[in-house]
């Protein structure tokens, strides 16, 4: 087969060899094109044609996907705000205890409890968010 397409895995788009000439003469020519089949690029749009995200695969290649990936900065705005609902979550769940350890009313188990969650917030809070997607969260202590 003839080669039909370029693919720019930096730029995620696609250039086509008669346009070159214009490309380069604007610099804006990418320097990590990777040839295309006609075939190749024809099974990728068509793969966009039916709704799948095309994004550079770890070859360079387009690859194609269910969903649109996310940038490294949409996923450490994700990763806070799943950081501050549990953090909330947890702050909920020990607000009884603390009122209770106030007035002297707790029990032995609500205050180990309340140990577990303050120990979990902790973790949470010690949490980096900017390491996003890559991020192991720490566990909820069981409910009583």
């Amino acid at each position: 087969m003839t080669q039909a397409m370029y693919y720019s895995p930096s730029k995620g788009s696609f250039y086509t060899p008669e346009l070159q000439a214009v490309y380069e003469a604007s610099g804006s020519w990418p320097g990590d094109l990777v040839s295309l089949t006609q075939e190749e690029y024809d099974t990728v749009m068509s793969a966009q044609g039916e709704g799948k995200y095309i994004s550079p695969g770890e070859d360079g290649y387009p690859s194609i996907a269910d969903s649109k990936p996310i940038s490294q900065e949409e996923a450490i705005q994700a990763a806070s705000r799943k950081q501050a609902a549990l953090l909330s979550s947890a702050m909920s769940a020990i607000s009884l205890w603390q009122t209770e350890l106030q007035l002297g009313t707790i029990t032995d188990d609500e205050k180990a409890q309340l140990v577990a969650w303050l120990a979990y917030i902790k973790l949470l809070k010690a949490v980096d968010t900017s390491t996003a997607p890559d991020i192991t969260w720490p566990t909820a202590p069981a409910a009583a």
